[in-house]
């Protein structure tokens, strides 16, 4: 283990090996763009979603395409040109490889399904996309929420690719010092 210890960092420990050890054209740093949307409206945020809006139109033109992550996802500098004052941490919180533990790897440890904001199904047979949106409606006048669906071909090319890029860490025994401050916390 890199950073060995049973005091509940086990998420922070998580993301920071995919987004630290992941090769970086897998963009397990790559931030959801319908899910921090999604937050923001929880949070009844509209200013902050209209600004993300104006930014990425597909955010407000989205009907029933299947978009995926290469459409509409977008990394963190971006996002923090247009919204300056959401902090890296609430950014961060959104990034495939924190969807990945919260939404699916948490999920299916602990209730053996998606989380909520996931979908078990790739929405479209294109082999080369890796992330997919699906669009699902709620309730009658409350519009449609975009469930983020992450296909395990890119879930086995991260593992590979922290496998590869970890070996002689490994081999070596020597566990790393933690960061002074974890990705995920910005």
């Amino acid at each position: 283990m890199l950073w060995p210890g049973e005091d509940r960092i086990d998420k922070k420990r998580f993301v920071e090996l995919l987004v630290k050890f992941s090769d970086l054209e897998l963009n397990a740093s790559r931030i959801s763009l319908p899910l921090l949307t999604w937050s923001l409206e929880d949070k009844e945020r509209s200013q902050e979603v209209k600004l993300l809006e104006s930014s990425f139109p597909k955010l407000k033109n989205w009907t029933c395409e299947v978009l995926t992550g290469d459409d509409i996802d977008e990394f963190e500098d971006k996002i923090k040109v247009v919204l300056g004052n959401l902090s890296l941490k609430e950014i961060r919180r959104h990034s495939y490889a924190s969807v990945l533990y919260t939404e699916i790897r948490s999920y299916y440890v602990h209730e053996y399904k998606t989380g909520g904001k996931a979908y078990p199904a790739p929405q479209t047979r294109r082999i080369d996309v890796e992330i997919s949106y699906c669009n699902e409606m709620v309730g009658l006048n409350q519009g449609e929420i975009h469930m983020i669906h992450i296909h395990y071909k890119w879930v086995k090319k991260i593992a590979l690719s922290i496998l590869n890029s970890t070996k002689s860490i490994i081999e070596s025994g020597q566990p790393q010092s933690r960061p002074a401050k974890w990705w995920i916390e910005g």
